[in-house]
């Protein structure tokens, strides 16, 4: 059994044999219509060893991604389904669906406990657990109805063998590893000649002022960030800005903060300064002809684009992140196609769409130099920058209902006071991370900055409101 990503465009290609063309490219014609019905590029594919696919584990994944799910952990499923199959075919004679509950559970202890080489950390654990119970919920589910019962995949102990993965860094750190590390401040022996300074410090602010996932951040377009002089800042530092679901995880829209002060500092000197040069270089390098799969579109006004072949303009909101990545957008109708630059916000050397893995390897790499040039350890990730948007707002928001508690005259009952303190603050971090769960935001309370000033604080304020009732 093995694991590909789906590149649909080479059945579609020529094919060559010592420069002999031995299968043309089919017509252009056919090929933008067939967009509309292959997989997405890139998503994760099993295929048996004698190159039959995974139906299975293939059409879960594609329930997967219609479900929210990235195509980071939707190939992280795929990869352990692809280990969980291995070890039935060995060691237990058996397919991913005729599973039992004691096949499970063996595979667990073999995980957990077995020989070094084999044995996983419990936030791995987590993880492949989690792929199991969901692909034997949806294998079982009505509109799947490839099994009768699903196989009990979760353990009365997973919850105390899974590690805490919480990485948060203060935003001293944070500050540290932008500007010394994205932007390049000067160590003598440091980054200082960045290709990019300004657009991966951009992205880290986007990152750490609005809590999005990575895939979210690099899905935007051009043009869905307010710019300085957007009115929507009119009298204000921030605003919300509205994330569609076609990008977000569980495909729910949600809308985040924004700060004036990023789009200001970095976001529009990005796209002035080094965006403007990248789409240049990406004209000259060849533009339209550079990529595999254009999709060719004009603007047509609020928010709307209109895709050449199509009669009626689409909400920019409803394009898949595939489409997001491969929209080439035209200054207006009839315009030549040199004229055409790409629709992403974030663009790689090459005037491409920047992928999610681009930007972990950014990051890692920053992140490697910068911590050899200080002499001690400095591990900061997309995610990293998510964690902190947490834990910081979390902090300021039960600080300040706090303070306003403490300056009320009336006294509150206990549970108002509590719902005050902890769970309003709680529910505000949830919407903007897009948390299904509260309990999920729960766990950053944990790491909150002065957690025991602010339970100190609680306390006291919770004292002086209960003396009034004696």
């Amino acid at each position: 059994m093995h694991l590909f990503p789906f590149d649909p465009w080479l059945g579609v290609e020529p094919i060559l044999l010592d420069g002999t063309m031995i299968r043309p490219a089919l017509d252009d014609s056919i090929k933008q219509d067939a967009i509309k019905y292959l997989p997405e590029t890139n998503l994760p594919s099993l295929l048996h060893s004698d190159g039959s696919p995974v139906v299975e584990v293939n059409s879960f994944i594609t329930f997967l991604r219609s479900d929210g799910v990235s195509l980071a952990s939707a190939g992280h499923y795929a990869r352990d389904l692809q280990v969980f199959a291995r070890y039935l075919r060995d060691a237990r004679s058996k397919s991913l669906l005729d599973a039992s509950s004691a096949d499970v559970g063996k595979y667990r202890s073999l995980r957990l406990e077995g020989p070094g080489e084999l044995r996983l950390s419990g936030s791995s654990w987590k993880r492949t657990s989690a792929a199991l119970t969901r692909f034997y919920q949806w294998a079982a589910s009505e509109d799947a109805g490839l099994i009768s019962v699903a196989p009990k995949t979760r353990f009365r102990r997973d919850g105390a063998v899974a590690e805490d993965t919480i990485r948060m860094i203060p935003l001293e750190d944070y500050v540290l590893f932008r500007d010394q590390g994205l932007l390049g401040g000067g160590y003598a022996n440091g980054i200082t000649h960045r290709r990019n300074p300004m657009r991966d410090a951009a992205f880290a602010e986007l990152l750490v002022t609005t809590g999005v996932r990575l895939e979210e951040g690099a899905s935007l377009l051009i043009g869905e960030l307010p710019t300085t002089n957007a009115r929507v800042f009119h009298g204000c530092r921030s605003t919300m800005i509205d994330l569609p679901a076609r990008i977000t995880k569980g495909r729910k829209p949600r809308s985040v903060p924004f700060p004036r002060r990023v789009a200001s500092n970095f976001i529009d000197a990005y796209i002035r300064e080094e965006r403007s040069q990248l789409v240049d270089r990406w004209r000259r390098a060849g533009g339209v002809r550079t990529m595999r799969q254009p999709l060719i579109g004009t603007l047509a006004g609020g928010q709307r684009v209109l895709i050449k072949g199509e009669r009626r303009p689409r909400s920019l909101a409803t394009l898949r992140i595939d489409e997001r990545r491969n929209l080439l957008l035209l200054p207006g109708s009839g315009a030549p196609l040199e004229s055409a630059q790409p629709a992403a916000l974030w663009l790689a050397q090459d005037g491409q769409a920047l992928t999610p893995a681009a930007w972990q390897s950014i990051f890692r790499r920053t992140s490697k130099k910068l911590s050899e040039d200080m002499g001690w350890d400095l591990h900061v990730s997309p995610h990293t920058l998510r964690h902190t948007f947490a834990v910081y707002w979390l902090t300021h928001l039960v600080k300040a209902e706090v303070m306003r508690l403490d300056d009320r005259s009336v006294p509150d009952r206990t549970e108002e006071i509590y719902m005050k303190v902890v769970s309003d603050p709680l529910r505000r971090v949830q919407r903007w991370l897009g948390h299904a769960s509260v309990l999920t935001t729960e766990k950053y309370l944990t790491y909150l900055d002065e957690a025991f000033e602010i339970v100190d604080q609680a306390a006291e304020a919770l004292d002086s409101r209960l003396m009034g009732f004696f």
